[in-house]
């Protein structure tokens, strides 16, 4: 059993063995991408200083005149046109480099737990329901894990903007960043809890996930295309895949609504660790204390802070959810067969007369299989 943090730790280098150049991109892309919200702040408090200068003047020029003479407004304004170009271009890059990277990592794990089940020596792996669980929830781990890509970039995202931003947000004061991070800790705690929550019922479901595929199968698959129609059990299968279903359903919604109602109690306290902030702002501009400059790029800062926190917060929370999900994987790759066949390869079984080999094994015309098994 790996608790959340070495179920993580494996998760993330799976990735890297995965995907690792397209990892790379992404924190570049992301590093790039995450200063640019504070740049365009600081680039729209110096156009908005400049404005409001240049109308407390008796201008007699025209404005592209004017526009022309103001090397500032005018680089500010040129900034602020090549970042929008920057943040597309990196918008566009990113999509990209996740889909490779999420499709990369998936087939990469995916082939490791086919390659384990499908070599796995001990039967029993197919005979013991709570292995069976454990191959099941590999579909989920496995999901989530392809997910990871898009959690990462959030995350790194989220890290780089906060960065320059809470720094910058510091410049107001030392404790506005204090209490943004103050009042947004506590959703963290609930958003964990809520998650351990929602897996253990996932867990608990995973035997009927499994008798759901059984269903699925049987009423989709050609095989029994025939005998479901003659003996006419498709209603009979359906309403026991949907009685499974509802079932599960309602356990998970009993959990996220729970969670739910809490998550919004907690948000409004955060909400009111941001009106603190914005209002000493304003009353700061009031008062002569700020330029209009410096209320636009202070109260975007404020916003951009909570921005950063909220998206560092539910990365942390989509992180521990993976975490959960993806340990079945590493206890599959990690089990060991209690019982083996033995088939030296230096003494490979030769036919016998009469004898047939199938696949390993060899079969006489009656079709019973002889095995050499090490208890």
């Amino acid at each position: 059993m790996l608790n959340a943090v070495q179920s993580f730790w494996r998760s993330l280098m799976m990735v890297m063995q995965a995907a690792q150049r397209d990892l790379q991109n992404l924190i570049i892309l992301s590093l790039i991408g995450g200063v640019d919200p504070p740049i365009s702040l600081f680039l729209n408090k110096l156009i908005i200083d400049e404005v409001s200068c240049l109308l407390g003047q008796k201008i007699t020029t025209s404005a592209v005149a004017v526009l022309m003479q103001e090397s500032v407004l005018r680089w500010s304004i040129a900034g602020l046109i090549f970042l929008g170009l920057v943040k597309d271009s990196i918008n566009t890059l990113n999509a990209l480099t996740i889909g490779s990277l999420r499709d990369r990592v998936q087939g990469f794990v995916q082939e490791k737990v086919l390659e384990k089940v499908a070599n796995f020596e001990d039967i029993a792996l197919f005979e013991n329901p709570e292995l069976l669980n454990k191959v099941q929830l590999t579909e989920t781990g496995i999901q989530r894990l392809s997910h990871l890509s898009f959690i990462l970039i959030t995350t790194l995202n989220g890290f780089f903007s906060f960065i320059p931003a809470i720094l910058l947000s510091a410049s107001i004061s030392w404790w506005i960043p204090v209490v943004l991070f103050i009042f947004s800790t506590p959703s963290v705690y609930v958003e964990l809890k809520y998650q351990k929550q929602s897996w253990k019922v996932e867990k608990t479901q995973a035997s009927v996930v499994r008798q759901m595929n059984i269903y699925k199968e049987v009423l989709t698959s050609p095989v029994y295309a025939k005998e479901l129609r003659l003996f006419s059990l498709q209603g009979l299968f359906l309403e026991r895949w949907h009685s499974l279903f509802r079932n599960m359903l309602n356990a998970m919604l009993k959990i996220r609504s729970q969670g739910s109602i809490e998550i919004i109690i907690w948000s409004m306290l955060s909400g009111l660790g941001t009106a603190l902030p914005y209002g000493y702002v304003i009353l700061g501009a009031i008062g002569g204390k700020y330029t209009l400059g410096d209320l636009a790029l202070f109260a975007g800062l404020i916003l951009q802070v909570r921005q950063s926190l909220y998206l560092l917060i539910n990365s942390g929370a989509d992180f521990y959810n993976v975490a959960l999900a993806t340990s079945p994987i590493f206890e599959i790759l990690a089990l060991k067969p209690q019982i083996k066949l033995l088939l030296p390869a230096s003494n490979p079984i030769s036919p016998q007369p009469g004898l047939t080999i199938c696949g390993g094994l060899q079969t006489s015309s009656t079709g019973t299989a002889i095995i050499t098994t090490l208890g």
